[in-house]
């Protein structure tokens, strides 16, 4: 445990993105928490969504947010954890569960870093950090053609 807690210490000050994996109950969001605590001490925020309370519906929402009159219902505009995240570390738990859909479109803003709210003509640049976490081996998936890669 210490090595791994050295190990986390040793990464909290880098931007490298960070792939937390093992089984339900083995501490992942604790490991997760501690870059929250490095996060937060240096005065940057620490945004977390969980991928599997995630519906296709409203993922572009969540993920991207979105501008008035975008849809019924946006009645103002509305940052998503992408813009709330800037200059912080935006952690996506149980990213294994994220929809096919949703993949492909995290994986467009991972690949070019650019992103836009629904209904802004006007690209953003996502400037964070990328912590996930999940139970399952994503390898596997990736592999099974069940995750994109």
């Amino acid at each position: 445990m210490q090595r791994l807690f050295e190990r986390v210490a040793a990464l909290a000050g880098t931007p490298l993105r960070v792939h937390i994996t093992g089984e339900t109950g083995t501490g992942k969001n604790h490991l997760a928490y501690l870059f929250r605590q490095h996060a937060v001490t240096e005065g940057r925020p620490f945004v977390e969504i969980n991928a599997a309370n995630l519906p296709d519906a409203l993922l572009e929402a969540e993920l991207f947010g979105f501008r008035r009159g975008a849809f019924t219902g946006a009645e103002r505009d509305a940052d998503g954890v992408l813009t709330r995240a800037q200059g912080g570390i935006l952690f996506l738990n149980e990213v294994g569960e994220l929809s096919e859909p949703g993949q492909a479109k995290l994986l467009t803003v991972l690949d070019t870093g650019l992103y836009r709210r629904l209904g802004d003509p006007d690209e953003r640049l996502f400037k964070a950090r990328l912590l996930s976490a999940t139970n399952r081996n994503l390898l596997e998936l990736v592999g099974a053609g069940e995750f994109r890669g």
